[in-house]
């Protein structure tokens, strides 16, 4: 069984090298001990390419970026009249989502370490965000929704620092 898990594992890493290339946002943030790592270069900064591709086009010509910031929220007011706590709820998450929407992101997800028996696994994930001026905004987003939750199973924690914020599960960066 663990030869075909180790098989399985270089596999992966071999069929997965090509898209780490070209997939950079964040990595010099992300621990070297990364099993899963995506990256996102943000809406804001697609490149060259991407300005000169059809899609571009269709998009701009569609007004399809205008009605997500301008007609999704008011949607999302109007089916959550009424309900304060249901509104601030979607607010949050729309501010997160816009956040990670147009900066880049990177999500990573090291080792599981497995304990002595009885004892809970130790976790090591992130999801990272380069929120420019947005960074204390986006902290204090992840922090509301922490407080809400409350104590959890596993370590959770958001860090700020610099423009750098990271929504930490277990040991995440700094374990």
């Amino acid at each position: 069984m663990r030869r075909w898990i180790g098989i399985a594992v270089v596999c992966v890493s071999v069929l997965a090298a090509p898209v780490l290339v070209f997939a950079q946002a964040l990595a010099d943030k992300v621990p070297q001990d990364a099993m899963i790592y995506f990256g996102w270069k943000g809406a804001d900064n697609l490149g060259p390419a991407y300005e000169q591709s059809h899609l571009k086009a269709v998009l701009d010509a569609s007004n399809l970026p205008e009605y997500f910031r301008d007609v999704v929220p008011k949607l999302l007011a109007k089916a959550t009249e009424g309900a304060p706590e249901a509104g601030a709820a979607v607010e949050t998450r729309l501010t997160i989502g816009s956040s990670l929407w147009r900066h880049p992101c990177a999500l990573y997800v090291g080792p599981v370490e497995v304990g002595p028996a009885g004892a809970p696994p130790v976790i090591h994930a992130a999801l990272l965000c380069d929120a420019g001026n947005d960074a204390a905004v986006l902290a204090n987003q992840w922090q509301k929704i922490l407080d809400k939750i409350g104590p959890a199973p596993i370590p959770l924690a958001v860090e700020q620092h610099g423009t750098l914020v990271a929504f930490v599960v277990g040991q995440g960066l700094h374990g």
